[in-house]
């Protein structure tokens, strides 16, 4: 999927034989107006200790994920919590889903095969 999504000038998504979805990799991935933030647990901190944002998140490991459709606000949460209680957010990243993101959600397959 990265190569397609870097090499491809068209990506054509089809579900059950019938066309979902067409365009050029960054057309399809700007589709959706969801951004992701990401960062790694600081160590010692529990996961039911971070704060509510506005959707739900995803917890593999220490790595940490949410989908955010309101990015400036839910970084500010976020910054804020860790702030207040001197940790650092290791690796926090914002960024936009990635055509594999796209297409699993085109797809309704999320068991990341």
């Amino acid at each position: 999927m990265e190569e397609a999504e870097r090499l491809a000038d068209r990506v054509v998504v089809l579900v059950g034989g019938r066309i979902v979805a067409e365009g050029p990799p960054a057309q399809l991935m700007a589709q959706d107006s969801s951004l992701v933030i990401a960062f790694r647990l600081p160590t010692g901190t529990d996961v039911g200790s971070l704060p509510v944002l506005s959707s739900g998140r995803r917890v593999d490991g220490a790595s940490v994920t949410w989908e955010t459709s309101r990015p400036t606000a839910d970084l500010l949460t976020l910054t804020g919590w860790a702030g207040a209680r001197g940790l650092e957010l290791a690796d926090l990243t914002l960024s936009r889903p990635t055509l594999e993101d796209v297409y699993l959600t085109l797809t309704g397959d999320d068991s990341g095969d």
